[in-house]
């Protein structure tokens, strides 16, 4: 997208190296179309790894209409690149410089750059002991900026606690038309979707879209399905996505007698289609900042079971506002599961209240306004 040399808007780049396109992604996207409307221009700078890591964002970004501008390195830490970066900074006259993963906040710790230089954490994943180093050393840079976006209270205190200073917190926000329009599709077209997918139009379905990493503790949704499969339930476990536990899930199911009940679809373009299938959100994750599928799925009206982990108990209002919040405990899941299952009142109930929270309190424009306000704070220092 050209661009227009008149535009006295301070310019942002957003810097993002990425392995696929997931909830943080999404975000960084919906900023980059949101933020003009906000007073601010945007540059995406995707980093693109040699293995070709980072061109799913970027040709997403180009789709949109995002303004792109890729920087390719030829090793994971290539030193040439942060010339390129500064370079790039130089050049497009960028105001702010908006890192939002480790990688790229070291690599704009290390470009060095007059202008003010903030990072996002969009969530920790923390789970082999090289990425907790990395994770740590990125606490390190980050008390080098000039602030640091947390996406939830619950985050913002872990990260203080950890030593990280000038924190503000900008929640997460979606765009909770396309979820609401899928959920008010006609019974038939569920029913024919559902079929689709190897689901009799009978059975319920338990589930989650995102990705499939340890940190997200589906051994823990299966096992409890397992137990909730003695009774006479007639269920299905619907997980859309892809990631490195993808086939573990599958041996797990299949060692715990479910293995004909769990559906593994893989990543798709299109969550929004998969929401209305599920009777219940699942999220049983170990850790999170504020998960985008969280919010889709309650703007899509689905009722939510999730553990008490970041910023999940400040979407839902608490436990039984607009879904069921618990510990990562397999008895305390089997007893929600089948609560929901036998209660399509009680389901209908929470998720209706899911979709006013998101409309009211979580929009991307709402996200957009409050970081532009962070912005032109760092501005005017």
């Amino acid at each position: 997208m050209a661009e227009n040399v008149h535009d006295s808007r301070p310019l942002v780049l957003h810097v993002r190296s990425s392995g696929g396109l997931f909830g943080a992604e999404r975000v960084v996207l919906d900023l980059c179309e949101t933020l003009p409307s906000f007073g601010y221009r945007c540059l995406l700078v995707p980093l693109i790894e040699s293995d070709g890591s980072g061109t799913v964002l970027m040709e997403a970004a180009e789709a949109r209409g995002i303004r792109v501008s890729p920087l390719h390195l030829r090793s994971p830490w290539d030193i040439s690149a942060l010339f390129s970066l500064r370079k790039i900074a130089r050049e497009t006259g960028a105001a702010i410089l908006h890192g939002h993963d480790y990688k790229s906040n070291a690599a704009l710790w290390m470009a060095g750059s007059k202008a003010p230089r903030l990072a996002t954490l969009h969530g920790r994943v923390g789970i082999s002991p090289g990425l907790r180093i990395k994770e740590s050393l990125d606490r390190f840079a980050l008390n080098g900026f000039n602030r640091v976006i947390c996406v939830s209270e619950g985050q913002a205190t872990l990260e203080r606690r950890r030593g990280i200073r000038n924190i503000t917190v900008v929640r997460n926000g979606i765009d909770p038309k396309p979820f609401r329009q899928k959920s008010d599709l006609p019974f038939s077209d569920v029913r024919e979707f559902k079929k689709s997918l190897g689901i009799d139009p009978a059975e319920l379905v338990v589930g989650a879209i995102g990705r499939l990493g340890e940190e997200k503790g589906y051994d823990l949704l299966l096992r409890a399905c397992a137990r909730l499969n003695r009774g006479e339930i007639n269920f299905k476990i619907l997980l859309v996505g892809e990631g490195p536990q993808a086939e573990a899930l599958r041996e797990l199911a299949n060692s715990l007698g479910i293995g004909d009940k769990l559906l593994l679809p893989g990543f798709r373009n299109d969550p929004a289609s998969f929401y209305p299938v599920l009777d219940v959100f699942c999220m049983p994750s170990h850790r999170e900042g504020l998960p985008l599928a969280l919010l889709e799925a309650m703007a899509a009206g689905r009722a939510v079971i999730a553990n008490t982990v970041g910023g999940i108990p400040e979407v839902l209002g608490g436990n039984g506002v607009c879904g069921l919040l618990l510990s990562d405990n397999e008895e305390q899941w089997v007893a929600a599961l089948e609560d929901l299952l036998r209660n399509p009142a009680r389901r209908m109930e929470l998720g209706d209240a899911a979709a006013k929270r998101v409309e009211s309190s979580f929009s991307r424009e709402g996200t957009a306004r409050d970081l532009a306000y962070v912005y032109k704070s760092l501005l005017n220092d």
